[in-house]
């Protein structure tokens, strides 16, 4: 299934599904087709990005982001991510992709996901993303987000596991001025 058929069926499904708390995990099941395998028979690394992305939309969707994001011009932007591959997913196989937030700071949401099938967790991911507000040119704090939906609070924490990412992302900037 083309990953755009895939995105619409999730939207459907979430604007449909009960709501979420931020704190809350969601679910997104799908199986592995034909065409998300490569020559390996597997499915193909670049697959496993977008459906991420399809489970991190599930997500924004159930917690209420997704009406206050179309209504006011706001577009998601992933900034990065680190993800480790466990064992290849096969053809048809069943899988899950838990969403879960870990933190926020000043300017990024930071996303811990996991893809699991009847084996085990096959992929983790932490991806860091934000907002931004079209029409202006600029980023939407965190907190002014979850204030829009009713879900304001105190920031977690940032993870000792997203420390070590972003100091590892520093050292890749410093690279970049090569």
């Amino acid at each position: 299934m083309n990953p755009i058929i895939r995105f619409v069926i999730t939207l459907v499904s979430a604007s449909l599904a009960s709501r979420v708390g931020v704190s809350d995990v969601t679910r997104t099941r799908m199986r592995v087709l034909p065409n998300d395998l490569d020559l390996n028979l597997h499915m193909t690394n670049a697959r496993y990005l977008a459906i991420f992305d399809i489970a991190g939309m599930e997500f924004m969707i159930r917690a209420g982001l997704g009406r206050l994001m179309v209504g006011r011009g706001l577009r998601p932007l992933i900034g990065g991510r680190m993800i480790r591959h466990r064992f290849g997913v096969r053809p048809f196989e069943r899988f899950t992709v838990s969403t879960r937030v870990l933190c926020w700071d000043d300017k990024w949401f930071y996303l811990d996901q996991r893809m699991e099938t009847g084996r085990g967790v096959a992929a983790v991911v932490l991806t860091k993303g934000l907002v931004r507000d079209a029409g202006r040119a600029q980023t939407v704090r965190p907190d002014e987000l979850l204030r829009s939906i009713g879900a304001a609070g105190e920031a977690p924490s940032i993870t000792p596991e997203i420390a070590r990412w972003l100091a590892a992302e520093e050292m890749l900037r410093v690279q970049d001025d090569c």
